[in-house]
């Protein structure tokens, strides 16, 4: 048997089927959820029970026992589209090849430059006038209030605004993956210092 990576046009009226395998990974469908079935005939012209995976995103992955391979893989979607299946008997790995449509956890890759300017002090009741400038280049920009402020309460939201964000309390910090500006305001009489410590 091979291993290989194959590329079809699938639709409610075209579907699509794969030779002999032991393994499969949708590596890509954009266009939605698919359904395989593994079909397996014996040499005498009989079928054994089938396998199947209904309405499976992009990066599903299955490994069949030894000995308990298909010999056909067959796909339909419920809509047009153009995937890419890996097929085989060999167990491979793809790096940055799925196209996942709902949450997934993502594992960044470590930034190579640091930014942490100088802590700001912040009046109580008033809106830092830089905040955290736009950055295309930033992997993500951890903001902190610092405990030897006053003590007030910062609020954290895009610029210009006042009365909306999340809020971070002295002795806190918070994390952001964007590039963004970001605002910063005191809303409590209480001013406070704060700052933030940036990746790229």
């Amino acid at each position: 048997m091979s291993s290989e990576v194959l590329t079809q046009a699938v639709g409610p009226a075209a579907p699509a089927a794969f030779g002999q395998g032991r393994i499969f990974n949708l590596l890509s469908a954009p266009g939605g959820p698919v359904t395989i079935t593994c079909d397996n005939r014996n040499t005498k012209g009989g079928q054994t029970a089938l396998r199947r995976f209904v309405n499976v995103p992009a990066g599903t992955k299955f490994v069949a026992p030894l000995g308990s391979e298909w010999t056909y893989l067959r796909l339909t979607s419920a809509s047009n589209q153009l995937i890419s299946i890996f097929v085989g008997d060999e167990d491979l790995q793809f790096n940055n090849a799925v196209t996942v449509t709902g949450t997934a956890s993502v594992s960044l890759n470590p930034s190579s430059t640091i930014n942490a300017p100088a802590a700001s002090v912040l009046a109580g009741s008033t809106t830092d006038g830089t905040g955290v400038p736009a950055n295309p280049a930033r992997r993500r920009v951890t903001i902190y209030n610092l405990t030897t402020g006053a003590g007030g309460i910062i609020r954290v939201s895009d610029t210009g605004v006042t009365g909306r964000g999340f809020e971070i309390s002295p002795g806190q910090d918070q994390e952001v993956d964007t590039t963004a500006a970001l605002g910063i305001r005191c809303d409590t009489a209480t001013g406070t210092t704060w700052g933030y410590f940036e990746e790229s």
